[in-house]
């Protein structure tokens, strides 16, 4: 891994990626540099690192807007049309294994 001016993952401020039903971002824990997303009525979503780069239309709406925080994820469904925030997804994965009750019962996850 190449750090500081090596352009490495070491200096990535901002990762986006997709599997192609699903785009996310995840900003670095520094959160050095920002990035910010807009969600408009017209099921688009925009990031970039500064507000004003892209030219919205003033005929279209904009449904939510905010900014990525460090360390956090921002995920586009794109057959749902569902824009999901970091606290979102990490409900949603949470819910889906009853670990309280794992945890209560001493079950060992470890093989």
């Amino acid at each position: 891994m190449i750090g500081q001016t090596g352009f490495g993952l070491a200096d990535t401020a901002l990762v986006v990626f997709s599997d192609g039903r699903y785009i996310g971002a995840v900003l670095d824990r520094n959160g050095l540099r920002p990035a910010r997303y807009y969600a408009t009525t017209d099921g688009m979503v925009y990031m970039s690192s500064e507000v004003g780069v892209v030219d919205l239309p003033q005929i279209v709406g904009v449904k939510t807007k905010g900014r990525l925080k460090p360390g956090r994820l921002l995920i586009v469904d794109t057959q749902a049309g569902d824009l999901l925030n970091d606290e979102q997804l990490k409900l949603e994965i949470a819910s889906r294994y009853p670990i309280y009750d794992w945890v209560k019962e001493g079950v060992s996850l470890v093989a």
